[in-house]
């Protein structure tokens, strides 16, 4: 069975992150908690994010995701230098306007609709490190 979510720093520093479903609660916070333990390992990063499915996630993930960035907005100001999100489904895009509305973006970001220019994005962020 494939898993809803990886985390793939093989490129670091460059880290993807391929969301294929919704995630359940626990699999939500465990992918907090794996993008949690890059940041606090204090090294400049980008990440790439990719969302393959298009179902919006519950509103009780989206108040979790706003409070975590309002939490590590002070570290991601440091070391987080972009965000590159590929998102084809205007419903995800809807639902991350209101993440950001509670939570603005604490580093550069652009929303994408091709993953080949999200990753010439992130590219062009990690040469500006």
């Amino acid at each position: 069975m494939r898993k809803a979510y990886t985390v793939d720093q093989s490129r670091f520093p460059l880290v993807t992150l391929n969301y294929y479903d919704l995630l359940t609660d626990e699999e939500f916070e465990a992918q907090l908690e794996a993008v949690d333990k890059i940041l606090l390992a204090r090294k400049p990063h980008v990440l790439l994010v990719h969302t393959h499915h298009q179902r919006m996630m519950p509103m009780s993930q989206v108040r979790r995701q706003a409070a975590h960035m309002r939490e590590r907005a002070e570290l991601s100001k440091l070391y987080l230098r972009g965000i590159a999100m590929v998102i084809p489904s205007a419903v995800i895009r809807g639902v991350l306007k209101v993440i950001l509305s509670i939570a603005p973006m604490p580093c550069p970001h652009a929303v994408f609709d091709e993953l080949d220019e999200a990753s010439a994005w992130a590219a062009r962020r990690i040469a500006a490190t």
